[in-house]
């Protein structure tokens, strides 16, 4: 049985891992402005699927070692993924029992949480200039429009691999 765990948890954390490669990816300048924050909606699910072992301390965890693969100031995403674990905790019975698209929605609007909060936090502590504009929600539309397709996907690896 702990051998079963110990699994478990490597599996969520191979696939956070993954979206951690996926988010420190480079687009083309003409197409950045649709890339999908992956390790957020990574992370997103597996607190709503499992928040006994993905909680805000893996949010603390994961967010720094954003920080440290984007070049933002250490603790920026930390804070975020934390607080964004807490809220997903707090709610997740609810969150887990509304439509797919509602979900999608509830997702799209953290998103736009996530997004401004880096802005806030690295326009305090940060010496890089920051433009904020329109393009910049064109990120949380993708989410929107990927949301769905990411949740049936790691749903079905959760199931096939039995990670509780």
């Amino acid at each position: 049985m702990k051998k079963k765990s110990s699994l478990s948890i490597l599996y969520i954390y191979l696939t956070l891992i993954i979206g951690l490669l996926l988010e420190s990816t480079h687009w083309s300048k003409d197409i950045a402005v649709f890339k999908p924050h992956w390790l957020f909606l990574i992370f997103t699910y597996w607190v709503l699927a499992l928040p006994h072992r993905v909680n805000v301390l893996s949010g603390l965890f994961f967010g720094c070692f954003l920080d440290l693969l984007l070049d933002y100031p250490l603790g920026t995403n930390g804070f975020i993924f934390s607080l964004l674990s807490y809220f997903l905790a707090v709610r997740y019975q609810r969150l887990r029992n509304i439509s797919i698209w509602k979900q999608s929605i509830v997702i799209s609007i953290l998103c736009c949480f996530v997004v401004l909060g880096q802005y806030v936090i690295l326009d305090v502590f940060s010496k890089k200039s920051i433009l904020f504009n329109d393009e910049t929600f064109y990120k949380v539309i993708v989410d929107f429009c990927l949301w769905p397709f990411i949740f049936l996907f790691l749903r079905n690896f959760r199931r096939k691999l039995s990670i509780r």
